[in-house]
């Protein structure tokens, strides 16, 4: 099996190109340094290598901070550094529009959406591929069968529908290997396998004969779940829009606090908080520069399956 992950992962670096932007050369750069990010840590043999005698750097470098720190503390230091510059707008464009997509567009985004779920669900069954995997893939999809891929990173509508139904659909394609199988496919669905351990149950086939009454109210819950999410999200979307309404010098401060505090909340380590700090840095310089961030993280979540 070895073999066949290290060649996901070479398909999902590929993926690099279609993320470098206008710059290939700056795009693979992106995509080195963070294979060599990734390589951080524990190896195979038992030594460690980059953790540079931290203890917090051992176990490797920590997704979740790094992506805090690529995307929300560098928007805070480019933020702070263009407060500087330039006057603040004081208003505000009123933000408008429909919720849900009219009929119309519903009826030309379906089969991308169709498309991309049914690869959100083949890469959640791959164990330890992941949402964050089936995302970038679907938005590669997306990005390639569009006239417009110029587009993409403006607020488009098939930048969303793409990479989140590819995320949505990995949930459903992760209980696959784990009820029949016992075999997770991704964090969240090893919690749930611990779950049905404690109680018991053995995946297998004998959770569809013997136990199917739990199974399907675990698939049912999945199903009502979805519809729960669409009814919360229908439901605040329109005021949390009020966000971009707060001014810049109040916001900055809130975001730095919270995103430090994701970082340290998603293992209870200190070492991550300096991880996001060190990233954001990057982060920061990286977008002064016209270098990509999204072939690092890509790069953070393949490097160790590669490995």
């Amino acid at each position: 099996m070895s073999t066949e992950y290290f060649l996901i992962a070479i398909f999902g670096l590929t993926l690099i190109g279609s993320l470098a932007g206008d710059n290939m050369v700056k795009g693979l750069l992106a995509g080195t340094f963070g294979l060599v990010c990734s390589l951080a840590g524990t190896a195979s043999d038992g030594s460690t290598r980059f953790s540079f005698g931290i203890t917090g750097l051992m176990g490797g470098i920590s997704l979740i901070p790094a992506m805090i720190g690529l995307f929300s503390v560098s928007q805070v230091m480019i933020q702070a550094d263009e407060r500087g510059k330039a006057p603040e707008k004081k208003e505000v464009a009123k933000i408008s529009g429909r919720f849900l997509p009219t009929g119309r567009e519903f009826v030309r985004l379906l089969p991308l959406i169709l498309e991309c779920s049914v690869v959100g669900v083949f890469i959640g069954i791959l164990p330890g591929a992941g949402g964050d995997i089936a995302s970038w893939v679907g938005l590669n999809l997306a990005k390639n069968q569009s006239k417009h891929p110029e587009l993409f990173g403006t607020g488009i509508v098939e930048g969303v529908a793409a990479p989140e139904s590819a995320n949505n659909a990995v949930t459903g394609g992760a209980l696959i290997p784990l009820l029949t199988l016992g075999l997770p496919g991704s964090s969240t669905a090893a919690v749930l396998m611990g779950g049905l351990t404690i109680h018991g149950l053995a995946p297998g086939f004998e959770l569809f004969s013997k136990y199917a009454n739990i199974t399907y109210c675990v698939i049912l819950g999945f199903l009502a779940a979805n519809i729960l999410m669409g009814l919360v999200g229908w439901a605040v979307g329109r005021y949390l829009t009020k966000v971009s309404k707060v001014p810049i010098p109040l916001l900055i401060p809130c975001i730095a606090v919270l995103s430090l505090l994701g970082s340290y909340a998603s293992s209870r380590n200190f070492a991550d908080i300096y991880v996001a700090m060190a990233f954001g840095l990057i982060g920061y310089f990286f977008r002064k520069y016209g270098i990509p961030t999204g072939p690092v993280v890509l790069a953070l979540i393949l490097g160790p399956m590669a490995d």
